[in-house]
């Protein structure tokens, strides 16, 4: 721990001093016997801190969340002095970042270009709940003048990098000039999906050949050859899993010394889709089930039935963004729900970034909803959108053309977050900034 140049503005005794007029002065007048006792057991402990050394303060005052330290800055200019230290101390930010938001702060920290610091990304991944108040600045980019340059999806790299899966081609960006990036090519071909990771570049063919390649040709492993009619996959930091149209699963370690697909198991229900999270992969059936594969066996989690929130399983298992709202809402008039009628209808991509969902429509609408601490499940059917964008309104395209949202995700930054959307025809970034001098205390404090 650093030193810090603390002078008392006098010595006092190595030993707190019992104080009976600051004890009686901490009671209410009339207050019955038991306040009394604890007001001076209150104005003994004040005595203690007053006396305590400098360095001993911050190290009990360090152990509190973000929320109460801010408020115990009002103390007085001693514990303000010695908070303000603790605050400018950036492991004890990393703690937090990693306490409340330990399924977001990863990938957050990673596709912030340059690295966001721990202070600035607790800031502004708390911020989230502040969105109603911030600034915001649109900018159009990445326009399309022919169908081979029409985008299908975006994916956010780390370096700064912005990988645009076009009809022919994936072109890389940087995500702070909106230009080409100058340290990436790009790839021709037509490819259904496309994902990669630090070292490998996985794509989908529209012949639904999946191919692996190795993104540094200098150190190149042995690659298997293409695998034949795979209909879904999902890479992590070190495995592909993908399936094929059998329902067979097959599992590739990527940073084992001889890439081998590994077939899992086979799957007696047909798979809708496949996702991950916290080290599990897990699997939705067209039967409304959700399955998850821990230690080598299935193990059946959830069904989705009429009396269940759906949308919240659907989030805990992290398969928003894979699904298929028309399946969704099949399900929803096959099990006799009744549910609002269009706009939500149209819902052709929903994602979740820790309490903020981002729902995009048909019609190039975008609503971002934010669901408070005190909701065990959300529900978007029944809350009403933080911010709503129409992007179908001002694209130049004609009526006739389908303005869908394809795809939308997050960079923070130290003034707020950039919303990148993507639409058939162009790309979007919204800047959401916040004046965090003003409102740091919000920020860290309000706890919804």
């Amino acid at each position: 721990m650093a030193e810090m140049n603390w002078k008392p503005d006098e010595p006092g005794p190595s030993r707190p001093v019992w104080r009976p007029a600051r004890a009686l002065a901490a009671a209410p007048v009339g207050a019955p016997e038991g306040a009394l006792a604890a007001a001076s057991e209150e104005a003994f402990i004040e005595a203690w801190f007053e006396y305590l050394p400098p360095e001993m303060v911050e190290q009990i005052l360090r152990h509190l969340p973000p929320k109460y330290l801010v408020r115990s800055r009002l103390v007085c200019s001693r514990w303000r002095y010695i908070i303000n230290h603790i605050m400018k101390n950036q492991m004890y930010w990393s703690k937090h970042c990693k306490t409340e938001f330990k399924n977001l702060y990863e990938t957050a920290r990673e596709k912030s270009y340059p690295v966001i610091g721990w202070r600035d990304l607790y800031r502004s991944l708390s911020s989230w709940k502040l969105l109603r108040n911030a600034t915001e600045t649109i900018t159009e980019f990445l326009h399309s003048t022919c169908r081979p340059e029409d985008l299908r999806y975006f994916k956010l790299l780390s370096h700064g990098i912005l990988a645009v899966h076009r009809i022919g081609s994936i072109v890389f960006y940087d995500i702070n000039t909106l230009t080409e990036s100058t340290t990436r090519s790009s790839i021709v071909g037509r490819f259904q999906r496309y994902s990669e990771n630090e070292d490998f570049i996985i794509t989908l063919g529209l012949e639904m050949q999946l191919h692996i390649t190795k993104k540094d040709p200098e150190n190149q492993q042995p690659i298997p050859r293409s695998y034949e009619n795979v209909k879904l996959f999902i890479l992590t930091k070190t495995t592909l899993y993908f399936v094929n149209f059998l329902n067979d699963i097959f599992c590739c370690h990527l940073d084992s010394e001889n890439i081998v697909a590994n077939n899992v198991t086979h799957m007696g229900e047909e798979i809708m889709n496949i996702s991950f999270c916290d080290g599990t992969l897990n699997i939705l059936t067209h039967h409304r089930r959700i399955y998850s594969l821990i230690n080598g066996r299935i193990v059946l989690k959830v069904i989705l039935y009429r009396n269940s929130n759906m949308l919240h399983d659907l989030n805990r298992f992290n398969f928003l963004k894979y699904m298929d709202w028309q399946i969704f809402f099949q399900w929803i008039l096959g099990m006799q729900i009744i549910f609002p009628n269009a706009p939500l209808r149209d819902i052709v991509i929903m994602k979740s970034y820790g309490r903020a969902y981002f729902v995009g429509f048909y019609d190039g609408v975008l609503n971002i909803y934010f669901s408070t601490r005190n909701l065990n499940e959300f529900n978007i059917f029944k809350r009403r959108p933080v911010k709503q964008y129409n992007f179908g309104e001002y694209s130049g395209d004609p009526p006739e053309t389908v303005n869908k949202i394809l795809n939308v995700d997050v960079v923070e930054k130290p003034f707020g977050h950039l919303v990148f959307v993507a639409l058939p025809k162009n790309m979007v970034c919204i800047k959401l900034s916040h004046n965090f001098e003003t409102e740091l205390s919000r920020v860290v404090v309000d706890n919804d």
